[in-house]
């Protein structure tokens, strides 16, 4: 007889649930922003986004 075993882990499916969880921690902590990915950091990868979809022809309605 094959034994069987079953693992299950809780997933939040919103998508946002770690960066949320980290921006609650920074607000209690009295912090304006996160040490581990400074508003540069975001701002950068913005930028680098948006030029990346506008050269490979991914437009929207706003541009």
């Amino acid at each position: 007889m094959e034994k069987k075993e079953c693992f299950s882990e809780e997933y939040c499916e919103t998508g946002f649930q770690y960066e949320i969880q980290e921006v609650m921690k920074c607000l209690e902590q009295g912090k304006k922003e996160c040490p581990h990915f400074t508003w540069k950091e975001s701002i950068a990868i913005g930028e680098l986004i948006e030029k990346t979809r506008k050269e490979w022809g991914i437009l929207y309605a706003s541009d």
